[in-house]
């Protein structure tokens, strides 16, 4: 089986890939899941496009789904209202659109195809053109600026020559109010079959019809998947780096890389400005970050996504938590435990930037 990667930036007027969100609401216990399976197994599926996509089940299944169903408030007691929007003015009156999420009160890790436009693994952007958007109590509740972007040094673009080592880590200019929620980093490898919480700003739909919502600043969805397979790191060390999952039909259908749907209204996909967005493990009552989600794919032989049986993935955290851990200087992390989709191109359509401190 085989993966085709095609980059459908260009004809999208997309800035990177994106990862999109569709999943149910009830998802209490299958995230609390810690030991599901073995480590996960390096895919043997061939990947042949990786496309921007956020969508929900069929809405004519049992029970019926739609993309309402996933849209989490904006209210200081949501699990996710530290996860917010990136905004990466052109100042031309369009930005890019991405998702981040807060790991301390004054970094943010994402993806870093969402500052290289080219492709080239360079921030494309000024400082002064980033903006993270957190709509923790409200619409625009924080607007804050950069005050610096690491990209991962051995990020080359996205896809070029692999999705690998797409990560980066925002700097604001001002730290974020205690109130709002930062989460910590997964300490250890993830195994076959990990249910995830997906969160992110991107576009919608559903897996019979595919987009049929634009990405927002404010509206923010949330769904589930699972980490089926993994890609090996492509330096070469043999460790797990990427994640794949892919959008089961309610019904089975081609299953390329794991097990049965988890239910039309929780198993979700990825669309354009879920990009950099998280994926969480729920563990003891706590959320934490076990990937960034980053792409979605179309598998050979597969529909092309956000369709139900095509793919999505992202980054894994825990090869990288060196990396992470020598960028910030106190990681949101657990002593117990030792231990973004892409842009999209939008009309700027929000309050100016205000500083918090």
């Amino acid at each position: 089986m085989t993966i085709r990667v095609v980059d459908v930036r260009s004809a999208a007027a997309l800035a990177a890939i994106v990862c999109v969100l569709v999943g149910g609401t009830a998802w209490g216990q299958d995230c609390q899941v810690l030991t599901v399976g073995k480590p996960l197994p390096l895919t043997h599926a061939t990947v042949v496009g990786y496309q921007p996509l956020i969508v929900a089940g069929d809405p004519n299944g049992q029970p019926p789904d739609s993309p309402a169903l996933h849209v989490d408030p904006n209210v200081s007691t949501s699990l996710y209202a530290g996860v917010g929007s990136i905004e990466n003015d052109l100042g031309t009156g369009m930005a890019y659109l991405g998702t981040g999420t807060l790991i301390d009160r004054r970094h943010v890790l994402t993806a870093a195809h969402l500052f290289d436009t080219n492709d080239d693994g360079r921030n494309d952007f000024d400082l002064s053109r980033t903006t993270f958007i957190l709509n923790s109590s409200g619409n625009y509740s924080y607007l804050v600026g950069a005050s610096a972007v690491a990209i991962h040094p051995n990020f080359t673009g996205f896809n070029n020559p692999s999705v690998n080592d797409d990560l980066a880590i925002i700097t604001l200019s001002a730290a974020v109010p205690s109130s709002v929620p930062a989460y910590g980093l997964w300490r250890q490898e993830v195994l076959q079959g990990q249910t995830v919480t997906q969160v992110g700003y991107g576009r919608s739909g559903d897996g019979v019809s595919g987009f049929t919502i634009d990405p927002s600043w404010t509206v923010k969805r949330v769904g589930h998947n699972q980490m089926d397979a993994a890609e090996a790191d492509d330096e070469g060390s043999g460790s797990a780096e990427v994640w794949y999952g892919d959008f089961d039909k309610p019904t089975g259908g081609l299953n390329f890389t794991g097990g049965l749907s988890l239910g039309n209204t929780v198993e979700t996909t990825l669309g354009g400005g879920d990009s950099g967005g998280p994926s969480f493990v729920l563990y003891d009552n706590q959320l934490y970050l076990a990937g960034i989600n980053t792409f979605s794919a179309t598998f050979d032989g597969g529909p092309d996504a956000p369709l139900f049986d095509s793919g999505l993935g992202g980054i894994l955290v825990y090869p990288y938590l060196g990396w992470i851990d020598s960028v910030v200087p106190e990681p949101a992390t657990l002593a117990f435990l030792a231990t973004g989709t892409a842009m999209v191109l939008v009309h700027r359509r929000r309050p100016r930037r205000l500083h918090v401190s």
